[in-house]
Formats: C-alpha cells, sequence, structure tokens
C-alpha cells in the first residue's frame, strides 16, 4: 500500500508540475495575446489615426476650395451687382436723355408746325394776291382793249377826218 501511495503520491506530483507546467504556459500564452492584442490595437490606432488625418486632410483641402469658390463667386456677383448698378443707371441716363431729346424734338416740332401754318398762310396770302393781280391784269387788259379800240375809233376817226379836209 505504501507502495501504491507513493505511486499515487509520485502520480500527484507529475500532475501538479504538469499543471503548473499547463499554466505557466497558459499564462505566457495569455501575456502573449496581450500583447498581441496591445500591439494589433496599437497598429489600428495608428491606421485609424493615419485615416482620420488623411480624411481630415482632404476635408480641409475641400473646405478651402469651396470656401476659395465661394469668395471668387461673391466676388463675381459683387461685380455683376455693380455692373447692372452701371447699366441701369446708363439706362435712366439714356432715358433722360432720350426724353430730353424727344421734348426737343417735340418742341422743335412745335415751331416747325408754327412755321409751316405761316408759311401756308402767306402761301395764301401771295395766292389772294395774285388772284387779285390776275383780276387786275385781265381787267386792265379788258380796258387797255378797250382803249386801244377806242383808240382805234379815233384813229379810224381822225383819218376820216382828215381824208374830209384834204377832200
Amino acid at each position: 500500500m505504501e507502495a501504491e501511495v507513493a505511486a499515487l503520491r509520485q502520480e500527484i506530483l507529475h500532475k501538479d508540475d504538469a499543471m503548473q507546467i499547463l499554466k505557466v504556459k497558459t499564462k505566457d500564452y495569455v501575456t502573449k495575446l496581450k500583447g498581441d492584442h496591445t500591439t494589433e490595437m496599437e497598429s489600428l490606432r495608428t491606421q485609424l489615426k493615419t485615416e482620420h488625418e488623411r480624411m481630415l486632410s482632404s476635408l480641409r483641402q475641400q473646405l478651402e476650395q469651396s470656401v476659395s469658390e465661394l469668395a471668387a463667386m461673391s466676388s463675381q456677383l459683387a461685380e455683376k451687382t455693380e455692373e447692372l448698378a452701371r447699366l441701369q443707371q446708363q439706362l435712366e441716363q439714356s432715358s433722360t436723355g432720350q426724353t430730353q431729346e424727344l421734348a426737343a424734338m417735340s418742341s422743335q416740332l412745335a415751331e416747325k408746325t408754327e412755321e409751316l401754318a405761316r408759311l401756308q398762310q402767306q402761301l395764301v396770302q401771295r395766292d389772294n394776291m395774285l388772284e387779285r393781280a390776275r383780276l387786275g391784269f385781265s381787267k386792265l387788259t379788258e380796258e387797255r382793249r378797250e382803249l386801244e379800240d377806242r383808240l382805234k375809233a379815233l384813229s379810224q376817226e381822225r383819218d376820216s377826218c382828215q381824208v374830209e379836209y384834204l377832200s
């Protein structure tokens, strides 16, 4: 029985040693897993940080580009607004100028219309005067014919008197 107890003790010691070895191996394995996990976590953190910085840099560039484009658009808008104001002012001035020019032309037209009316009146007066002159000339021509006829008659009477006187 002592031999059995010694064999059992030997077996227990052997199992105890095996358990100690397993504990050490398990502890080493867990330590190794923790180290691998820590290394992997650090690698992932580094990758995540790098990716984050890359994305942040890309977003900054996009933001800067957008701000630059917005500034350019704002500048263009300001230029277009100034141009629109200038064109509107030119249109108003042109409109005012055209209105003044139209008023001047209207005034000139009124003057020319008055002058035309005056000339038409003068023409009517001249036509009337010509008609009176024509009538007067006609009357004078008639009187002249009458006088010529009388002169002829007198001349014939004289000739006849001379013939009688000479005979």
